[in-house]
């Protein structure tokens, strides 16, 4: 899986405030929760995948740069060493 893709989706947002694109990701939210609660697993792998493209976007529209990922990235490969979260050691 590419995740870096779903920078080809932010026109989804276009013309969109921060707040508008935050509520679309409440509504995906939702609709991602109702499948779950379903459990309709290919409806639950499509709404996660419409939440991760909603919040993906809403990140980029409040001003996440690479910078933050990258700091995000550091995090999570501490966590992987130090065991948290499972200990789930490299």
């Amino acid at each position: 899986m590419d995740l870096n893709k779903l920078k080809n989706y932010t026109d989804f947002s276009k013309g969109l405030t921060a707040d508008q694109e935050f509520d679309k990701v409440l509504e995906e939210l939702h609709e991602y929760e109702e499948e779950v609660f379903a459990r309709n697993i290919n409806e639950i792998i499509a709404e996660g995948l419409d939440v991760m493209t909603a919040i993906y976007n809403h990140l980029i529209k409040v001003g996440m740069t690479k910078q933050d990922f990258k700091k995000h990235i550091e995090k999570l490969e501490k966590y992987r060493k130090t065991g948290k979260y499972g200990g789930l050691n490299a």
